[in-house]
């Protein structure tokens, strides 16, 4: 009994747009198991294109000073090339002589060759924190930091300040006003400008207002645990901490926003960005991040509602809380919370202003119309 199976299209499943030469891909299943596979170049190529998304590693090599990071993007370029100009050939032609499974050894050989060279690229990021912990020991590394926050971590500093970049830090023994204002850190804000917010671990982390103060669980002098209220700036940059004050560390970036800031448009380029990242299997997430942006593109666009604000409310409310079977419904709803709940005077502001300059335009309409009308009967 045999089974066969043919893409019509050719290997690259129409993806070269091309009149394809090569074999289409076939894949022979029989009482034997005999196996052949033809192969093109086209997904070689994609995944090529695919290389750029490595400028993230890349970025934090160059902001770490790691010179190789002019090189290995290089290396798995060159694999890249040898593979769209060679693999596919030499995969078709051992195909074609019969070597059923000659031609999945080079193609696998060429891609694990290219996922070790650009794995390399991250890996090289631990490759200073991991000397350190080898040298100075496991405990004591751990004496680094702060008690239930041991260790180092490197966190990212940007938006509005001097200086962005990623900073490797003890955890806990810095607070969020030197991360920002430091000149070994951020260096401060724009000159001129006033801080109006800060966003403490990445863009799903509920935001913190300019001033905000919060009641934390603190050591006296006596050893015991005392209330003590804490302002936003003073918050050390630390798990625990900024759990306690109602947000979290998150990815560690530290996003900081001066008074030039929109937050409705803020809020709005964040909402964007989860509504289309949102898989679509979870109807509270599928749904809700895709109306928050609705909502937001609305207000940013001259046809926002003052009743806005408490829509967006609505919606956030509802998609977390065991809604979702993974967390990216809280990511999408927590900013929208924060930021809302914080900031509501802006977004009120914004969509009664909307719907009043509507207002003026559909009664002068209505006025030139009625003029329009009347004008013969004068």
């Amino acid at each position: 009994m045999n089974f066969r199976t043919e893409n019509k299209m050719g290997g690259c499943f129409g993806l070269c747009r091309t009149n394809c030469t090569s074999a289409p891909l076939a894949i022979s299943l029989s009482t034997t198991t005999s196996l052949s596979v033809g192969f093109h170049p086209g997904p070689v190529l994609l995944a090529a294109l695919l290389i750029p998304l490595n400028y993230v590693a890349l970025t934090f090599m160059r902001e770490r000073g790691f010179t190789i990071a002019g090189i290995a993007p290089r290396f798995g370029i060159l694999f890249c090339a040898l593979g769209c100009a060679f693999g596919g050939r030499i995969a078709n032609t051992l195909a074609y002589e019969g070597a059923s499974l000659a031609s999945f050894k080079v193609l696998m050989a060429a891609f694990v060759a290219l996922s070790i060279v650009l794995g390399l690229c991250p890996l090289l990021l631990l490759a200073p924190k991991m000397a350190r912990i080898r040298r100075a020991g496991l405990l004591e590394y751990a004496k680094l930091g702060t008690p239930n926050n041991t260790g180092t971590r490197i966190v990212s500093v940007s938006g509005h300040v001097k200086k962005p970049g990623y900073f490797e830090v003890e955890v806990g023994k810095v607070t969020i006003g030197q991360l920002i204002n430091d000149p070994e850190f951020g260096g401060g804000l724009r000159d001129g400008r006033k801080l109006k917010a800060v966003i403490p671990g990445g863009s799903s982390a509920k935001v913190f207002k300019a001033g905000e103060k919060f009641k934390l669980k603190r050591k006296g002098p006596d050893g015991k645990d005392a209330e003590q209220e804490v302002d936003m700036l003073d918050l050390p940059y630390d798990f625990d901490s900024l759990i306690a004050a109602g947000s979290m560390s998150g990815s560690g970036a530290i996003i900081v926003l001066d008074d030039s800031t929109d937050i409705v448009e803020a809020l709005a380029n964040i909402a964007e960005f989860y509504a289309h990242e949102s898989c679509g299997q979870c109807t509270p997430c599928r749904e809700g991040s895709l109306w928050m942006s609705k909502a937001l593109h609305r207000l940013t666009h001259g046809q926002g509602r003052k009743a806005d604000a408490d829509y967006l409310v609505k919606i956030a409310d509802n998609i977390p809380g065991g809604r979702t079977i993974c967390a990216f419904g809280e990511a999408c709803a927590w900013p929208v919370q924060s930021f809302v709940g914080k900031f509501k005077d802006e977004f009120l502001a914004k969509g009664l202003a909307d719907e009043e300059r509507r207002a003026a335009a559909a009664k002068s309409t209505d006025q030139t119309v009625e003029t329009k009308v009347l004008a013969p009967c004068l």
